[in-house]
């Protein structure tokens, strides 16, 4: 017998659980990679421990993995303290992306991968290589080295301001949406109107040294890979809240498609080389979807992704649960009410051919982190019985697994 990481995985007690009738029935349910058109990459996220049940899951169901933790820079940089160079990507503590790359690779040398993320102002650089240019490429260098090969990159991750602090920035989204919106479509206004939307923690005094850093970046990593032959990889900025029904992911919205246009039109010098393009090829939708909060209306989905289309940008639906789950009115988890939150924030986007992934933060509820936040991020939602993903603690399928299937099938 051939070994692989797979059958590793699920040595010993693990075989006659999976001989189980209710697991074999979960493997006849069909994948969703086998039912999404050609133009449309299945993912979901694999770490340096992802085993059992998740790891068949997502062997099964999707063409595609993201690296989720190890590309992180603070894991990547946690020894780098005394600022010196990074000439060679084996300076990087890269033990949790080699463990989840070989674990993926290893059972499925057909995967592909998308990189999660090179910028993320939530994980600070250290001071060397936000001030020092030529540190700060030799960090892109080494990461570029580690992704070399990937069909896609979250090249900028979550760079725009939460929607609940647009009050401290004196904006009411309730009122203002309108007027922001405005301001951002229009060439002449939308660099203005980006600047109090842009998060406090990149790099410069104002947001014309933000978005030059943001750009320098971008412009950096495809230089490096061009330099390095790497074959063709789809650049994106991932931001959250996109999915929300409010009116501050209005503006957000808006505001992620202005940055896409900001970047692309902007060129940066570097010494010794030519001018470098900064624009990227698409938008990632952080679909941590809300119950609560509800998604947009079918007639605002379809309108956002055409108005991506038109500007040349693909649109990757990235990091699909759901936080809060609606309830019945007897408190109890309300099965049907998840598995239509997904059908309606998916149903309207998925028929666009410029829609290029379905990606899931996680397939099984009994894997998936939430049911690891709460003792650090107590929540009413998020605890020992979460339920966010679309198959059970054993493997079924859940009502929202089938409503995917039922998507997928009609497109």
């Amino acid at each position: 017998m051939t070994k692989t990481l797979g059958r590793r995985a699920f040595a010993g007690g693990m075989v006659a659980f999976f001989a189980t009738p209710s697991l074999l029935r979960a493997r006849e349910f069909e994948a969703f990679k086998d039912l999404a058109p050609v133009r449309l990459a299945t993912s979901s996220i694999i770490k340096d421990n992802t085993r059992g049940i998740e790891f068949e899951l997502l062997r099964k169901h999707c063409s595609t993995f993201v690296s989720e933790n190890g590309l992180k820079s603070s894991i990547l940089l946690k020894h780098q303290t005394n600022c010196r160079p990074i000439h060679d990507v084996m300076s990087l503590d890269t033990s949790l992306i080699d463990k989840a790359l070989s674990d993926a690779l290893v059972s499925n040398p057909k995967f592909a991968h998308h990189a999660h993320a090179l910028y993320w102002p939530r994980y600070d650089w250290p001071q060397c290589i936000v001030v020092r240019q030529e540190f700060r490429t030799d960090f892109i260098r080494a990461f570029a080295r580690k992704i070399f090969g990937a069909s896609s990159c979250d090249v900028l991750n979550e760079v725009l301001r939460k929607t609940e602090d647009y009050a401290g920035v004196g904006i009411v989204a309730s009122r203002d949406a309108p007027i922001i919106e405005t301001r951002l479509s229009q060439e002449s206004t939308r660099a203005a109107a980006i600047a109090p939307l842009l998060h406090p923690d990149i790099p410069g005094n104002n947001a014309e040294e933000k978005l030059r850093f943001m750009a320098e970046v971008v412009a950096t990593l495809r230089q490096e890979l061009s330099a390095m032959k790497a074959p063709p990889m789809t650049f994106l900025i991932n931001e959250d809240e996109l999915s929300w029904n409010t009116n501050g992911a209005r503006i957000k919205r808006a505001a992620v498609l202005a940055l896409a246009e900001e970047l692309d039109a902007r060129v940066i010098e570097q010494p010794g080389s030519s001018l470098l393009k900064a624009s990227v090829d698409g938008i990632g939708v952080q679909s941590h979807l809300s119950g609560n909060l509800g998604v947009p209306s079918r007639t605002a989905l379809e309108t956002w992704v055409q108005e991506a289309h038109a500007a040349g940008l693909e649109v990757h639906v990235s990091e699909l649960d759901v936080k809060y789950t609606n309830w019945d009115d007897g408190g109890k988890y309300a099965e049907r009410a998840h598995a239509d939150l997904f059908g309606d924030f998916l149903s309207p986007i998925l028929k666009f051919r410029n829609v290029r992934r379905l990606g899931f933060w996680g397939l099984s509820d009994g894997a998936h982190f939430f049911r690891q936040l709460s003792e650090s991020e107590p929540d009413e939602f998020i605890n020992e019985h979460a339920k966010p993903t679309l198959f059970d603690d054993v493997g079924m399928p859940k009502l929202a697994a089938f409503e995917i299937q039922k998507i997928l099938r009609a497109l």
